[in-house]
């Protein structure tokens, strides 16, 4: 759609008394709608697949940090699409997609990244015989979920 539709530089001055004048960037309606529903297709299904995965075993239970994530980010992008398009100025609509963005990307950092910090950090170390074979990584039979409390015994089968 980039192709079809480019954008332009446009000057505009918002107030004619104003000696106050704004260079921005003239995105025709279907190369921005194109661009925003195509990432909204994206999330929207993100969010799909990471709420049917949600109840997972323990062994697979990243994916409720995933879908917190992506949840909050739909929530975030559908807050940000009418507060940008009724935006008065262009300075207001910059600001607007640059917080949108840090928040989006705070939150991504917070339930994808802080977790697996929290398991490295302060949860004890697991005996967990480890040795390199030609290119495979063999384990003990169980592994064991750092980030969430294990669901079962394992102890007494070794």
């Amino acid at each position: 759609m980039y192709v079809v539709y480019r954008p332009t530089a446009k000057k505009t001055q918002p107030v004619a008394t104003e000696k106050f004048v704004e260079l921005n960037c003239d995105m025709t309606l279907p190369g921005l709608s194109s661009f925003l529903a195509y990432n909204l297709v994206l999330v929207s299904l993100c969010s799909v697949f990471a709420f049917k995965t949600r109840k997972l075993p323990d062994n697979f239970n990243e994916s409720r940090f995933i879908s917190m994530c992506v949840s909050t980010t739909l929530v975030i992008w559908l807050a940000f699409i009418p507060t940008y398009f009724t935006a008065g100025r262009q300075y207001v609509r910059v600001l607007l997609l640059s917080v949108s963005l840090i928040l989006n990307h705070t939150v991504a950092l917070v339930f994808l990244f802080l977790p697996k910090v929290y398991a490295a950090v302060y949860l004890p170390q697991e005996n967990v015989n480890t040795t390199r074979l030609n290119t495979a990584l063999t384990t003990n039979a169980f592994p064991i979920n750092r980030v969430a409390p294990a669901s079962l015994d394992h102890s007494s089968t070794s």
